[in-house]
């Protein structure tokens, strides 16, 4: 279908809507004929079970590591080895609070947030 300038918003809005309505039923079709199986979050919970205490111990190492170099002597001084000490502490705070907390909840279906 060709729009010329003179084609009013609601025209194009009625052309949205449909072409909106065909991509909703294309997709229910598919979902239909697969047989709606949905693996995605069986796969989340064993990709972060496993992959989780790697990125915890990857980002607590590097971040021990900027803590290790930044408090050498050449370095203390400067205001950006004073950020990123700071930095460093709060992912290092973050990771053991947020994501062991998580991974531990999905390892051991233990709740440690209640839902109100």
């Amino acid at each position: 279908m060709r729009y010329s300038m003179t084609t009013s918003d609601a025209e194009l809005t009625g052309d949205v809507t449909r072409l909106d309505a065909a991509v909703t039923d294309a997709t229910v079709s598919e979902e239909a004929a697969a047989g709606d199986t949905s693996y995605g979050p069986v796969v989340a919970a064993t990709l972060w079970v496993y992959v989780g205490p790697c990125i915890f111990v990857v980002g607590l190492c590097g971040n021990a590591l900027v803590l290790a170099v930044m408090s050498q002597r050449r370095m203390r001084g400067t205001s950006t080895c004073v950020y990123l000490q700071c930095m460093a502490v709060a992912d290092i705070h973050v990771l053991v609070s947020g994501m062991v907390t998580e991974w531990v909840e999905a390892l051991f279906d233990v709740i440690f947030k209640a839902s109100i």
